[in-house]
């Protein structure tokens, strides 16, 4: 059982997700990564599926400017994204205020969350995480057309979406370190060894900083959206719900 959920941000923009399950019990919410959306490419899909045949309710949601959801992405900035995120937690506790809340972030969903550091979330599950976009993203974006666009028309283009110079300044400097030292709750990290757009050393150097009850999960082989090999996907979503059965202990 699904349902496509409505509730406003900051900004009084309409945020769109997508609530599976909607049951007593533990809420994993899903937090897309750059540029992504709430199905992340059938990544967030199918794991929503695979809570909820576990028992887990789950909401996945588009940033503002993305899919379903209002506002323009030209506006866009990680601290944006976190408030969208913040507003997202809000929902889902005058919905379900006794369920525990987990938490997904890919990419660069995962700093994302750590910048939102949103006190009721009990654990979370950072998959192919871009703690370092400076490091692990910025590099890709940094092209001479790419500034060339963004000096003479104010953003640059990706997915069908203009990304705008706050964002892209983020992607330049933005790095997730002093969040890592200050998260309290249960942190996971997994990661592919064989992803070639965030490398999996970024997980283990990051994992070194945390200070907070952690574990870090390699699977062998595995590439960025882990789609390339079905058990990779399974792997994933088995290490991540295991890692949110803790949650079903909070729940009254």
């Amino acid at each position: 059982m699904h349902e496509t959920v409505k509730y406003p941000n900051y900004f009084r923009e309409s945020i769109t997700g997508v609530l599976e399950n909607n049951q007593p019990g533990p809420i994993i919410l899903l937090v897309p990564g750059f540029c992504g959306n709430k199905e992340e490419n059938g990544l967030f899909t199918q794991f929503a599926e695979y809570l909820a045949r576990q028992g887990f309710n789950s909401l996945r949601f588009d940033f503002s400017g993305i899919g379903d959801s209002e506002g323009d992405f030209v506006d866009s900035s990680i601290r944006k994204q976190a408030s969208d995120l913040n507003a997202t937690i809000k929902y889902v506790q005058s919905r379900h205020p006794y369920n525990p809340i987990g938490l997904v972030g890919f990419s660069l969903g995962a700093t994302v969350a750590l910048k939102s550091q949103n006190p009721h979330v009990s654990a979370y599950s950072l998959w192919s995480p871009a703690f370092f976009p400076a490091k692990d993203m910025f590099p890709r974006y940094n092209t001479p057309e790419n500034l060339v666009k963004l000096r003479e028309q104010g953003y640059i283009e990706k997915n069908g979406l203009r990304i705008g110079k706050q964002l892209f300044e983020d992607l330049r400097s933005y790095d997730s370190t002093a969040s890592l030292q200050s998260l309290v709750s249960p942190v996971q990290i997994i990661h592919g060894t064989n992803d070639s757009r965030i490398n999996f050393q970024s997980s283990v150097d990051a994992s070194k900083i945390l200070r907070c009850d952690k574990r870090l999960v390699l699977i062998d082989g595995a590439n960025h959206s882990y789609k390339d090999n079905i058990l990779h996907r399974e792997k994933v979503f088995e290490e991540a719900t295991n890692w949110f059965k803790q949650l079903k202990s909070k729940t009254p």
